[in-house]
């Protein structure tokens, strides 16, 4: 055999691919990759965090909201019950009717 067949000069197989000094072709790649999803999950990360953020704060919004139209709703519960207190049924407003109409009546002629 050659000096090269014996350290794999020319062999395929043991042949590695250099790029400017030493650092072969193949971990350059491989550190290109890491950089792309290093970048890809901050992505991520930074949208959750985006999305949690405004999510919370609509939340609060909306807590806030909420908590002013409960006290709404016992102001008018409130308000429904004392006009109950005053509220009178057809029949007990049949003899002022009358009353009235005699009333309107009597100063037409």
């Amino acid at each position: 055999m050659s000096a090269e067949g014996r350290d794999g000069g020319d062999a395929p197989s043991s042949r590695v691919e250099r790029r400017r000094g030493s650092e072969p072709v193949a971990g350059v790649v491989e550190r290109h990759f890491q950089t792309f999803l290093i970048s890809v999950i901050t992505t991520a990360v930074l949208f959750t965090a985006g999305y949690i953020f405004t999510d919370n704060r609509e939340k609060g919004v909306a807590s806030a909201q909420l908590q002013a139209l409960t006290s709404m709703v016992i102001e008018m519960r409130g308000e429904i019950r004392a006009m109950q207190n005053n509220y009178t049924t057809k029949e007990e407003t049949k003899d002022i009717e009358m009353r009235l109409r005699s009333l309107e009546r009597g100063t037409a002629r």
